[in-house]
């Protein structure tokens, strides 16, 4: 389980920030951190650069609709070495900070209530003196598990994809669940999920569980942020659903 020596960071104020505008048209410690998994050759040049663990445990179907419990969530580079770590304002609240293994807030997702576009979640960027805000929203139709936002004049998608790759470790194949992250139509990182990547605990019937994130030339900070979002999402809908089966079988006695 993951542990700091002092308390989550505070959550400081911040320079004003500045909106971008759409464009017009579990447990890690002492476990190995894995390897870049292969890939099958992709329909777009995509070259992994860098790797990075998300370790958190989702959302599992056999539970009660409860937010999750930990309000932390490292994300690390390699097994004991902390790159980011995402901290919760509370149980009850999904607002969360991404810092630096140094302490340094370098991004911020507020989070609001109620269905619609204007309700979707806001990620800020800390450049510096500068902030960075754009809204994650869905993609498509209400019913779709894809978002994108807008940032640096760019278009970015997260979409979930699935593959067959070879294991690391044997001869044979297996399913691999993707969430996979575009810019401007090319690929630049991907969330890894399947038996040898996922967060240990976890298993393929999990929602918002972590992973191996395996990223090309793109900014860490907009990948590890947005990426946060896209689990919060996963667990979200994940609750949503075990509440309407609860309510179901509530109702029919």
């Amino acid at each position: 389980m993951y542990t700091r020596s002092h308390q989550p960071p505070e959550y400081a104020e911040k320079p004003a920030a500045t909106q971008i505008p759409p464009p017009s048209t579990g447990d890690t410690k002492g476990k190995e951190h894995p390897p870049i998994p292969p890939a099958n050759p992709p329909t777009q040049s995509f070259t992994p650069r860098r790797t990075l663990t998300i370790s958190t445990l989702g959302q599992s179907w056999f539970r009660l609709p409860l937010p999750p419990r930990n309000l932390v969530t490292p994300i690390l580079r390699g097994p004991a070495d902390t790159a980011y770590v995402s901290t919760r304002r509370a149980r009850c609240s999904g607002d969360c900070i991404l810092t630096t293994s140094s302490g340094e807030e370098v991004s911020k997702t507020s989070y609001f209530f109620g269905p619609g576009r204007s309700r979707s979640p806001v990620v800020s960027f800390y450049r510096g003196l500068e902030v960075l805000e754009t809204r994650v929203e869905s993609l498509g139709r209400i019913c779709s598990r894809a978002a994108g936002f807008h940032l640096d004049g760019e278009k970015w998608e997260w979409r979930y994809e699935t593959d067959v790759r070879p294991r690391i470790e044997g001869d044979d194949e297996m399913k691999t669940n993707l969430l996979v992250l575009y810019r401007s139509g090319t690929k630049v990182a991907e969330l890894v999920r399947n038996d040898e990547t996922r967060t240990e605990g976890t298993s393929w019937s999990y929602a918002g569980n972590g992973g191996v994130l395996v990223m090309g030339d793109v900014d860490e900070v907009v990948v590890v942020a947005t990426a946060m979002v896209m689990l919060k999402r996963e667990v979200d809908r994940r609750r949503l659903v075990q509440m309407m089966i609860i309510g179901g079988a509530a109702g029919g006695f």
